[in-house]
């Protein structure tokens, strides 16, 4: 009978657990065609892997990769995408919903998908669900220069957009919390003008820097990730250490991902009235898993 009591306690907390993540929001952005930029879609699917392990679904997360790199003529091992040299762990999951590629993923489509600006036809399962107590967490990864974000190498947004975009978003009542993460070269710049309340923006290279790739793969002949991005994945898989601890704060990023790691200077801001040391991560990401004593893990 106590072990019973137990177990309904413990599906009553993780019942809890998963309801607050349930009004959260990923938006996951690889927007780099060719081959030779493999690792991007490694960096996004690192997350869409990590988000989906811990119990994210699909219907919370849109996943925007433009290249199917994995099956492409030049990969040398086919339907898989490896981050180490080793080959051990491909990053092609069995389950992947892919919400936007080749010709549907442009500019327009990106920042519309933000503002909520939908044909009458257009697919519910492309849409975000939103309201004034969503929260989301947004990552961007590819090519940048200043002021601009490179998608599919022949369109671009700028600051500008960003700014605009979600100050309607704000306008609209979208959102209460925006955590912004842009991995690509001169990533600050394309927050300068992005003045929309409660937005969390991490760069992962200042207005005069580039970010950098990690080791080459000689066998797939690409870089294997960007170093922010796969230092972001072992921080996140970490089973204890830094990242086990629940407390992790924003104001926390800058100590941990320095320069003598990333090779870049990692910078956080917000346009929030919250001071970062008092907003956790945990707010935007999952740091736990959230269904496992669902299946009766942990009880005795």
């Amino acid at each position: 009978m106590m072990k019973l009591f137990n177990l309904a306690l413990a599906a009553l907390s993780v019942a809890a657990n998963t309801n607050s993540y349930s009004n959260n929001v990923y938006i996951l952005l690889s927007s780099s065609k060719f081959y030779f930029n493999y690792r991007h879609s490694i960096n996004v699917l690192m997350m869409y892997k990590y988000l989906k392990d811990v119990g994210v679904t699909d219907d919370q997360i849109i996943l925007m990769i433009p290249s199917d790199h994995g099956c492409s003529a030049k990969n040398p091992f086919p339907g898989t995408i490896y981050n180490s040299l080793e080959h051990e762990h491909s990053w092609l999951c069995d389950n992947i919903e892919i919400d936007y590629k080749a010709e549907d993923l442009t500019e327009d489509t990106i920042l519309n998908l933000l503002r909520g600006r939908y044909s009458d036809y257009f697919p519910a399962a492309k849409r975000l669900k939103l309201n004034s107590e969503s929260r989301i967490f947004v990552y961007f990864n590819g090519h940048g220069g200043e002021n601009f974000f490179k998608i599919q190498d022949t369109e671009l947004i700028h600051s500008e957009d960003l700014g605009k975009t979600f100050q309607e978003m704000y306008t609209k009542g979208m959102y209460k919390e925006v955590f912004f993460v842009i991995d690509t070269c001169h990533a600050s710049s394309l927050f300068d003008q992005l003045d929309a309340p409660n937005i969390i923006m991490l760069s992962t290279a200042r207005a005069d820097e580039s970010a950098l790739a990690t080791e080459t793969d000689h066998d797939l002949n690409v870089f294997m990730s960007d170093k922010f991005s796969g230092l972001l994945n072992e921080f996140l898989h970490e089973s204890n250490g830094y990242r086990s601890n629940s407390n992790f704060r924003m104001s926390d990023f800058t100590r941990y991902f320095t320069f003598d790691k990333v090779l870049s200077h990692v910078d956080i801001k917000t346009t929030g009235s919250r001071p970062l040391q008092d907003i956790k991560l945990s707010e935007f990401l999952p740091l736990d898993k959230l269904q496992d004593v669902i299946y009766g893990k942990g009880i005795d």
